[in-house]
């Protein structure tokens, strides 16, 4: 087989034809000689066996009269049987009676052999027959018959079948050059085709179909194929020329471009990422915090392949030769952290990643740099990665000056909130003072209102002076302080008057707090006053939401006994609940109202945002 395989399809076709010609010819030839060779095998094992019995049948006198020379004129007319080569009479004991030998070429046996021995031995048969009449033995005949005539008739077999197979070769040689033009000069065709478009790349190139069998078919399907090659060549040679073109205009935007642009490969951190996967790794983010070291290695896999003129301007380079290479040398070690969320970026296999970090440029100066990292056409390497860099330096100046500009505002503001807060407490101590000089009950209770009153709004800058953010205050604390101060303020028991507060967390600035507070200390101080009279017990509810649509519920309540039906709070002679209905009005813009059930229940409605007025 493997020689086949160096010989051209002609000769492999005409040897393949006169090989299965040969073998079919052989294998017939050889059943038909097998087949005549046995019958005549047969034939002659008949005869002589008939032959035996005839001997035998006439020798049965000459035995039984012990009539030696009788059974040798019997044994004479085997000369007849051209065949038969000797006959070998023995009596009833097994001794040799009487014998025929033919030229005398075998030697006679002294005694009957076994009947075991019948068939075919060497160049010769043999069949030992028992004489029996009237059922009684009288001996045995044994016949040596020569397969002289059955060689001879092999031999002209073979003669025969040699000339009829060299006669029936030389045509099948002949057939099998004619049929192997039809079959393999279409395909010697289709190669020389073939060829040609190989060396020339001229997909344009046709076979014409010589028919509509197989190698028809097969001229159609190369033809088709050539047109989708065809097809595909033009569609490839668009696209190399529009990737040219892109590549073009990609080189002219990365030299021309305003900013830094590094072309850096990651294919190297890629794989090693790979790998911690396949070791079963899978919370990278604690794989890195536990080992350093492979952070630091990944920064000295990455590649810089390329940089733009702005990049040698930034970072001080003599020629794009002095930054290509290792990225490490760009890293600070304060700046780890930071290659570690572009790692992760990559285990994610996100396409994009930005964030601000530090770069080291080569004279050693470090900058402050607004980092892109892209992946354009991601292949799963990484080994193209496009790096935008800005120089944010200036900019970050900038804002650490304002954030200590603001810090010190800030300080600044804290400041004044605890000398406006220092400035009431002195107002509410003078008039505490001035109030032990009053012997007037009714002039005693407004000077402890008005002082009730300062006391509330300088608690609101108290709060603001110790809040960490300026702009709100922390009402639940503040509501237990001011209403802490109001109990001591009228001597009230908290374990007659229980207090219960619901608030949530509601951002309220200056403007809305100070005017919120001063309601609640006059709700609450009007309950402390009148709801509850000759030690009567109860409680007072405050509450402070905000709702869906952002409205914030100011709800203060008490269990006594009630404002009086006919007494409308809106138009009451008394100060504190005319400055609530102004306050509510007028500062915080919402709405009062009030329910007399099982006492007195005042809900204020507001929205935390004022409109700004334009012009």
């Amino acid at each position: 087989m493997k020689l086949m395989q160096r010989l051209s399809i002609k000769v492999k076709l005409v040897s393949i034809i006169l090989l299965v010609s040969m073998f079919v010819l052989i294998l017939g030839f050889s059943l038909v000689v097998y087949n005549n060779i046995q019958s005549f095998k047969q034939d002659m094992y008949q005869n002589t066996l008939m032959h035996a019995r005839l001997i035998g049948e006439y020798c049965v006198y000459p035995l039984a009269f012990q009539d030696s020379t009788g059974a040798s004129d019997v044994l004479k007319k085997l000369q007849s049987i051209p065949h038969i080569t000797g006959g070998y009479l023995y009596d009833l004991y097994g001794n040799l009676f009487a014998c025929y030998e033919r030229d005398g070429c075998l030697e006679p046996l002294g005694t009957a052999p076994s009947d075991e021995g019948n068939g075919y031995h060497g160049q010769f048969l043999h069949i030992l027959h028992q004489i029996e009449y009237d059922d009684y033995h009288y001996g045995s005949i044994y016949l040596v018959a020569s397969t002289e005539a059955l060689s001879a008739k092999i031999r002209n077999y073979l003669f025969v079948i040699v000339l009829v197979i060299s006669a029936l070769v030389l045509l099948s040689y002949l057939l099998a050059i004619k049929l192997q033009a039809v079959i393999s000069k279409p395909i010697l065709k289709l190669a020389s085709v073939t060829e040609k478009i190989s060396n020339q790349a001229d997909y344009s190139v046709r076979v014409q179909p010589s028919g509509d069998d197989e190698i028809g078919v097969l001229y159609q399907g190369f033809n088709n194929m050539l047109e989708q090659l065809h097809i595909r060549e033009m569609e490839r040679d668009r696209a190399e020329a529009a990737l040219r073109e892109s590549e073009n205009r990609y080189r002219n935007i990365f030299e021309t471009a305003a900013v830094s642009i590094w072309e850096e490969d990651f294919s190297d951190v890629h794989h090693s990422l790979d790998r911690l996967k396949t070791e079963g790794v899978t919370n990278f983010s604690d794989y890195f915090d536990r080992n350093p070291q492979f952070v630091e290695n990944a920064i000295q896999m990455v590649k810089v392949l390329n940089v733009n003129d702005v990049t040698l301007k930034m970072f001080g380079g003599k020629d794009k030769q002095a930054l290509i290479g290792s990225l490490n040398k760009f890293y600070i070690p304060e700046t780890v952290h930071f290659f570690k969320s572009e790692l992760l970026a990559i285990v994610e296999g996100r396409s994009h990643f930005e964030g601000e970090t530090i770069y080291k440029k080569m004279s050693g100066e470090c900058i402050n740099v607004l980092m892109r990292m892209t992946v354009p056409n991601q292949n799963g390497e990484f080994n193209r990665v496009l790096v935008s860099i800005v120089d944010i330096t200036k900019r970050k100046q900038a804002e650490a000056a304002i954030l200590r500009s603001l810090k010190e505002k800030e300080v600044m503001l804290q400041e004044i909130h605890h000398r406006v807060k220092n400035n009431m407490q002195v107002i509410s101590s003078l008039l505490n003072l001035q109030s032990r000089h009053i012997l007037d009950s009714n002039a005693l209770t407004i000077f402890k209102e008005s002082q009730n009153r300062v006391r509330s709004m300088a608690l609101v800058h108290e709060k603001l002076y110790r809040s960490g953010d300026l702009s709100k205050i922390d009402f639940s604390e503040y509501i237990h302080s001011l209403v802490s101060g109001l109990y001591r303020s009228y001597g009230t028991n908290p374990a007659n008057i229980q207090l219960n507060t619901h608030v949530e967390s509601v951002a309220l600035g200056i403007d809305l707090a100070v005017p919120c507070g001063l309601i609640i200390n006059e709700l609450v101080s009007n309950s402390l006053k009148h709801a509850f009279p000759n030690g009567q017990i109860g409680k007072i509810d405050i509450s402070l939401t905000q709702s869906k649509n952002q409205m914030v519920h100011l709800v203060v309540s008490d269990s006594g006994v009630g404002i009086p039906d006919d007494i409308d709070f809106k138009r009451t002679e008394s100060l504190g609940l005319h400055l609530v209905v102004i306050l509510v009005e007028d500062q915080l813009r919402g709405t009062i109202d009030l329910k007399k059930e099982k006492g007195s229940r005042f809900e204020v409605t507001f929205s935390p945002v004022r409109e700004v007025q334009t012009c």
